[in-house]
C-alpha cells in the first residue's frame, strides 16, 4: 500500500469544452459507475462537489490523460519545460501529503 494521499483540487482540473454540459444532463459512460464502484471506499469527495463533477472525476475516457508527481522544488523547472515544449493543457491539480484515511480526497 502506499503511505501517501492525494489532494485533489477539482477546480484545478482542465475539462474538456462540452464535458459540464453533458454531464449535466447525465451523459455518463457506465465505465464511471464501476470505476466509481471500485475505487470509492478508497476516495473521499467533499460535500460542495457537484455529482456532474463528480461523475467526471470517476470517468474513465482519459484518453491517455496524465497524472504526474514531482517534487514541489522542481515545480517551477517542470512547468517552464512544459510551456516551451508542449501544445497541450497541462495544470497543478493538487499535491501529495502523509498518508490520510482515504488515498485520495477530493475537494
Amino acid at each position: 500500500g502506499s503511505d501517501v494521499t492525494l489532494l485533489i483540487d477539482s477546480k484545478s482540473i482542465p475539462v474538456i469544452e462540452g464535458t459540464i454540459e453533458n454531464a449535466k444532463m447525465g451523459l455518463i459512460p457506465a465505465g464511471a459507475y464501476r470505476n466509481k464502484k471500485y475505487f470509492g471506499d478508497n476516495v473521499e469527495i467533499d460535500e460542495n462537489i457537484s455529482t456532474h463533477m463528480e461523475d467526471i472525476l470517476f470517468d474513465p475516457q482519459t484518453s491517455g490523460g496524465l497524472l504526474i508527481s514531482v517534487e514541489k522544488e522542481k515545480v517551477d523547472s517542470l512547468l517552464n519545460y512544459y510551456k516551451k515544449n508542449l501544445n497541450t493543457d497541462f495544470a497543478i491539480v493538487g499535491e501529495v501529503v502523509q498518508k490520510e484515511e482515504k488515498f485520495i480526497k477530493v475537494r
